[in-house]
């Protein structure tokens, strides 16, 4: 963290304190070498591996050990690894110990008898271990306030520096050669006003404020608080800090101020680390202008930029992705504050200077206190972060900041300098955010890949997992120079941001191994945390700690700051001893130098034992996503009652990876789809949590990783783990074994017929194995006979045979039976709900035959047809058999509208007018007016593969969150042969196109609306055409389920007689649509279009809801519908408070009605016109 610059103004600092100096110097090691065991003193993850180190004698190795619980019971015996090399010549001698078969959660000690006994630590989950940690380092934060309104804590904080309610900008100051002493007077900035950068954070020990520092670790929290491990102290520590940053971005002048008060004085005045004292001393200075104290007390603000000129990339970076970060936490909970954050974080972000000589990066000044090199990184951070905002707000601008996102990324990983995650280098966040915000867009043919990404952070871990496999201590950090704290921290949190967008456990041991490190598993055999763990720094480099606080390492105490850790040991040459702290002045570590490295707890081995925001921030965001999942109770939960199930169907689909859920036994489209990020993952359904509803979950070929959703509805990972009790060769198998209404995953290897059981959802050896039929058989689990608990079967295809076992045992009576034909998939599930699991068959390509009992016989349920060729069938209850329970359904199209509105077409017409005419005059009012509103998107006869359209189409709403609106507009002899003459070919056609439509569509929120003119225009029919035309648009209507709202085109007031209208309606199958849609690519008023929807709803048998389509009704009918003139832009689309149920734009604003007709001349339908377009945005 502080680079060698700041060694002068330590010295300064130590010479304040003490009149001269005593060298302090390492004391040799004695003749008598005590042997340590250095481990994690807070403790270990039960799923995880477990070594601590023996650090005494190369010939201690292979000592037996005992691990020992709280009741002095032993749990583990065995023997310690050989050496592993010297660390330094009274410690010649460092052995591994591997307690990983401890898993029980608990307090333990291990002891080598008549050698030495470890620290106490704890066996637990992540979240009992970790969590409680990233809650302490907060309160670190909380005393580093500064202004008014600060935290008294155990330190006794009080309010500090009031004058920076209204300070001083100043220039940028002369600084001597490799210092921060200054050159001459300072020179405050003409006509500038003073500005108010009062509150925010102290840096480190000192009370300087930075920009770039403190966005750093903004950013950081705010990455802990999204990550779900929320936690309302580090909510308001955020607040504060972006309070704060907020005041040091000048959006009137586009000025970003970047530091408050100034290292060095000049000999004439002092500087901020001339003179050792508390923070609201400062307040009391009464020293002339320009001299003594005087900038302590008015503390000079320095700018990065000046107005009108561009901002250096890295703090562009940074800054706006802090502000992004809080719009995404806000997006929900307060819109309006959201959108006020994305605005700023978008506008510094457009400030950067990118192009040109970039020239040397603003950090602080002088730039040696933070001497960063890289920028690319930051670009991409911001830009990430500002992509994620904008689709969290709804805002067209997410794929234009996703697209330079993937650019500057691809820069930073081309450039090949990049480190792990620390001040320096933000990659190892910006990176792993990018790349889930890829996979979750789907958006493709950007710089760079989720692969590509993934594969540099893979590059950049497994290098330091290569360091750690051959550091005696396991550290994958170097720790001879400046921040191995920090880089260790920035290890543990890259690696688990990494596993958590490739949903894999790859770096879940070594993040572990590197938490051991930092926790007092060091050569040291210290905690880096200050009131983590049971030994830890006592006299850390800071102020208020050292003169408000004790120095015995209990009580008052600067809790939860991260310091900067071992260094290397010439840094510490001529450090000058105060004698304040420790007051023997005894280097109690000096004993454990080694390797070159050396750990320092002394008050003015600022290198060494000095505490920083951006240390700290790195480590809560690591230990945040350590504990990631809730803390822990007082005890296990109470098993929950077992829960009676009546199972519906799904279908894998291996090919995508996607899960199709329906919610009844009947032919139908999905209800709800899921999808999986990686090729080769395995669909599970079970219900892992016993409430009697099953959710999704997923099985990994390749890494033997599960991982499990409590639902099916944006499902969330509530487990995840390495069925290490597995090969990956092996089938995932789903039941409830020991009736306690929890379904847990099981494997079968096929070939020996083993299935491995657990009971948990947790990593370990397999707790039961049983044998069930031969080789070619295929394995089923099912509670054949209601007992509540289930137990295992086989289909052998070649005789259609079905063999059920009641007992969960290598042997056991069986009752084969004959079901299905030669070819058919086995399912399984209780369809009656009576508690008994019953077997059926999925034949392709998409039939399902299924038995209320297991027996030979009929079908109990007439065949209906689900899924596709090739589709695995899974079974399952998540529809909850409660009447005051919805089936899973998700959001309605009009809730999920109300909350974040309705998609905006990424290829609409207007948006691809606007990005091939970028130098066109109108471009601005097009792309406000039109390219950025949401509206439909229409399909027909030139949309290609219409299932792979829709679907695609619908995905990337879902992914923004939002509802697309879609037109169906196929049908055959569409138009009567006029201006938009087409459709399918014939009945047969349309039929196939229109279920693939709706199979696209299917299982996520969407508005449809079906064929304009379908039933209006038939006067070019014979009758025989009519009666077929509403055959055709009623199995339109049929075709469409689950979250999909169909409605049926109803013409316009001008046109057909509502009464007439309601009969054809009804014709055509209204009463199955959810609605019907008026006015569509016309010009009625709103009012006049409610109006005769409502006289179309008095001739129905029931009234249905309505939408009309305002896209162009702004100024009326004009008397013509094809291109006149004097129309304007209407309402655009939104869910309307009375009336009809929505108000949507249908037809594109700007594409021609026809050829040769009305204003538009020689433009076909469908063809966007700027001419069009400007005199709707105009109104003539």
């Amino acid at each position: 963290m502080r680079p060698p610059v700041r060694t002068a103004t330590a010295l300064a600092a130590a010479l304040l304190l003490a009149a001269g100096g005593l060298t302090v110097t390492p004391s040799p090691a004695g003749a008598a070498v005590t042997s340590y065991i250095r481990l994690n003193q807070v403790g270990y993850q039960a799923d995880q591996p477990k070594i601590a180190y023996l650090m005494g004698t190369a010939a201690q190795a292979g000592s037996a050990f005992r691990v020992v619980d709280s009741a002095g019971a032993t749990v583990l015996s065995g023997t310690a690894g050989a050496s592993r090399g010297s660390w330094n010549s009274g410690y010649t001698g460092v052995s591994a110990i591997d307690f990983s078969a401890v898993t029980t959660p608990g307090t333990y000690t291990i002891q080598i008898a008549g050698v030495t006994t470890s620290p106490a630590f704890t066996v637990g989950s992540g979240a009992d271990l970790y969590a409680p940690v990233a809650a302490t380092m907060t309160t670190f934060f909380q005393t580093q306030r500064d202004g008014t309104d600060v935290v008294p804590g155990s330190l006794n904080r009080q309010p500090a520096h009031l004058a920076d309610s209204s300070a001083t900008v100043y220039n940028v100051p002369t600084f001597e050669e490799g210092g921060d002493a200054i050159v001459g007077n300072l020179r405050a900035i003409s006509g500038v006003p003073k500005v108010d950068v009062s509150g925010g954070w102290f840096d480190a020990g000192d009370y300087l404020k930075f920009t770039h520092t403190t966005a750093y670790a903004a950013g950081a929290l705010q990455i802990a608080q999204r990550s779900g491990s929320a936690d309302p102290a580090r909510a308001a520590e955020i607040d504060h800090a972006m309070t704060w940053l907020d005041k040091m971005w000048d959006e009137s002048n586009g000025v970003l101020y970047v530091q408050v008060g100034l290292g060095g004085g000049n000999g004439t005045f002092e500087g901020d680390h001339d003179r050792w004292r508390l923070p609201q001393a400062d307040d009391t200075i009464t020293d002339a202008a320009g001299t003594g104290g005087y900038y302590l007390r008015y503390r000079p603000v320095l700018r990065a930029n000046a107005p009108g000129a561009q901002i250096s990339p890295n703090l562009a970076g940074r800054v706006s992705a802090a502000f992004a970060l809080s719009a995404q936490l806000h997006a929900t909970s307060d819109p309006a504050r959201a959108q006020r954050d994305l605005t700023t974080a978008a506008a510094i972000y457009g400030k950067a200077k990118t192009t040109g000589t970039i020239g040397q990066l603003v950090t602080a000044y002088p730039w040696d206190f933070y001497p960063e090199t890289l920028w690319h990184d930051d670009m991409a951070y911001g830009a990430t972060e500002l992509a994620r905002a904008a689709r969290a707000l709804g805002d067209t601008r997410a794929i234009t900041w996703l697209s330079q996102a993937a650019l500057w990324a691809k820069n930073y990983i081309d450039g090949g300098e990049g480190s792990t995650l620390n001040l320096y280098d933000v990659g190892g966040v910006a990176l792993p955010d990018l790349a889930e915000e890829l996979i979750e867009t789907g958006q493709t043919g950007l710089a760079v890949t989720p692969d590509a990404i993934l594969a540099h952070q893979r590059a950049k871990l497994d290098a330091a997992v290569q360091r750690a496999n051959s550091d005696r201590f396991g550290a994958g950090a170097e720790y001879t120079n400046y921040d191995s704290t920090s880089y260790t921290l920035g290890l543990i949190a890259q690696a688990r941001r990494y596993d958590e967008v490739s949903v894999t456990n790859t770096y879940g041991a070594f993040a572990q191994s590197q938490a051991n490190w930092a926790l007092g598993g060091n050569p040291w055999g210290v905690s880096l945390i200050i009131g983590v763990g049971s030994t830890f720094p006592r006299c850390p480099h800071h102020q208020v700690a050292n003169l408000a606080g004790s120095l015995t390492g209990t009580g008052n105490i600067l809790t939860g700051a991260a310091v900067n850790g071992p260094n290397g040991e010439d840094l510490f040459d001529g450090l000058y001893d105060s004698g304040t702290c420790p007051a023997d002045g005894v280097d109690r570590y000096a004993a454990f130098t080694g390797q070159g490295a050396r750990f320092m707890d002394d008050v003015d081995a600022w290198m060494s034992a000095e505490p920083a925001i951006d240390f700290t921030a790195t480590g809560l965001l690591a230990f945040a996503l350590l504990g990631k999942g809730g803390g822990g109770g007082t005890g296990p939960d109470p098993e929950p009652e077992p829960q009676r199930k009546k199972d519906t169907i799904a279908v894998f689909r291996p090919a995508e990876p996607r899960v199709y859920f329906r919610n009844s036994l009947s032919t139908g489209v999905a209800d709800v789809r899921v999808g999986f990020n990686i090729a080769g993952d395995v669909a599970l359904v079970g219900d892992w949590d016993g409430d009697g509803v099953d959710g999704v979950g997923i099985w990994r070929p390749s890494t033997r990783r599960v991982g499990l959703s409590n639902t099916i509805v944006k499902p969330v990972t509530v487990h995840d783990f390495v069925a290490s009790y597995a090969a990956a060769s092996d089938v995932p198998l789903v039941g409830d074994w020991d009736g306690d209404g929890i379904d847990t995953v099981a494997t079968w290897r096929p070939g020996d017929q083993t299935v491995r059981i657990r009971n948990d959802h947790q990593a370990g050896a397999a707790q039961q194995s049983v044998k069930i039929g031969a080789v070619g058989d295929t394995i089923l689990v099912g509670d054949w006979d209601g007992d509540g608990k289930d137990s295992l079967g086989y289909h052998r295809a070649a005789e259609r045979r079905f063999w059920l076992r009641n007992e969960l045992a290598n042997t056991g009576s069986e009752s084969p039976f004959v079901y299905g034909s030669v070819g058919d998939k086995p399912v399984v599930g209780d369809w009656n709900g009576d508690g008994t699991d019953t077997v059926g068959v999925f034949r392709a390509p998409n039939s399902w035959f299924l038995k209320d009992t297991n027996a030979s016989g009929n079908a109990d349920y007439a065949e209906f047809t689900f899924g596709q060729n090739g589709d695995r069938p899974l079974a399952g209850d998540w529809v909850r058999d409660d009447p005051a329970t919805p089936p899973a359904t998700g959001q309605t199209p009009k809730e999920l509208a109300v909350k974040n509105g309705f998609y905006v077409d990424p290829d609409s017409n207007p948006q691809q007018w606007v990005a091939a005419n970028p130098n066109d005059s109108r471009i601005a009012a097009i792309r406000t007016n039109l390219a950025s509103k949401p509206g439909a998107r229409w399909f027909g006869d030139w949309s290609g593969d219409v299932r792979a359209a829709t679907d695609a189409y619908v995905d990337g709403a879902t992914a923004a969150g939002k509802v697309p609106i879609l037109v169906a507009y196929n049908i055959p002899k569409r138009d009567c042969d006029g201006q938009s003459a087409g459709g399918a070919a014939n009945a047969a056609a349309y039929r196939t196109w229109i279920t693939e439509f709706a199979a696209g569509v299917a299982g996520r929120p969407a508005i449809v609306v079906l064929e304009p003119d379908a039933v209006t225009q038939i006067d070019c029919l014979s009758q025989t055409q009519i009666t077929e035309r509403y055959g055709l648009v009623s199995h339109a209507i049929n075709a469409f389920s689950g979250q999909a709202w169909t409605y049926l085109d109803a013409g316009n007031a001008g046109w057909i007689a509502a009464d007439e209208m309601a009969t054809r309606l009804t014709a055509a199958g209204i009463a199955n649509a959810h609605g019907f849609a008026v006015n569509t690519a016309n010009f009625w008023p709103t009012a006049d279009s409610t109006t005769y929807a409502n006289a179309i709803n008095a001739g129905l048998t029931t009234a249905k809801p309505f939408v009309i389509d305002t896209s162009r009704n702004g100024n009326g009918h004009k008397g013509d519908w094809c291109n006149p003139a004097g129309v304007k832009l209407g309402d655009t689309s939104r869910v309307n408070a009375s009336g009809a149920e929505m108000l949507l734009w249908l037809k594109v604003p700007g594409d021609s009605d026809g050829a040769d007709c009305g204003r538009i001349q020689g433009l076909p339908a469908g063809t966007f016109s700027p001419d069009y377009a400007m005199w709707l945005i105009n109104g003539n």
